[in-house]
């Protein structure tokens, strides 16, 4: 193995984590945003009269848990 093969695959490596790194913060930045329009959608719904039978917890809940079954 050459020196500038070895500098290659460690370059390659480092990118790599960095990579999975910036994927992972983004894929957590979006799934929080999701949640705050979860809160927001599971309000106006209520307003609207929807969910009648849901307390408005319950509903954000439901709406979180379906965004984390979207995002696995």
């Amino acid at each position: 193995m050459s020196v500038a093969s070895a500098i290659y695959n460690e370059t390659c490596h480092i990118c790599e984590v960095i990579s999975q790194s910036l994927k992972s913060i983004t894929k957590r930045i979006i799934i929080g945003r999701q949640y705050s329009a979860n809160r927001i959608v599971a309000q106006q719904l209520k307003e609207m009269g929807e969910f009648r039978d849901q307390s408005l917890e319950s509903l954000i809940i439901e709406l979180n848990e379906r965004t984390t079954q979207e995002w696995k």
